[in-house]
């Protein structure tokens, strides 16, 4: 069973949810604002894992935290109005270039 804090549904989750042994407590902090466990975590603790192979775990759950509610936010935000293919394509490459930016730079420490 899953662990959380909280009695409802969208209860955070804690650090053993996420595969990871122990957080620090800003690491849980960061953790516990960016969303409930959902099925695609796996994938996203999966390639966290491959982009991340030297980073702590406790990073690659807090970077894949942050990557996956970006991505929601983002994409709710942008997709709320029509844009152009140019657009979409425009605005794909900047967040891809963002993201990648941002795994460098933890890989790198």
């Amino acid at each position: 069973m899953i662990g959380v804090v909280g009695d409802d549904v969208g209860a955070r989750p804690q650090a053993e949810d996420l595969g990871v042994e122990r957080l620090g407590a800003v690491e849980q902090e960061q953790v516990d604002g960016l969303g409930k466990i959902e099925a695609g975590d796996g994938i996203v603790r999966a390639f966290m894992l491959e982009a991340l192979p030297e980073a702590s775990e406790a990073t690659r759950t807090m970077a894949g935290a942050l990557i996956k509610a970006t991505l929601s936010q983002v994409g709710k935000r942008f997709s709320e109005s029509p844009r152009t293919l140019a657009e979409i394509d425009a605005y794909a490459d900047a967040m891809a270039d963002m993201f990648c930016a941002y795994l460098r730079g933890l890989a790198q420490g």
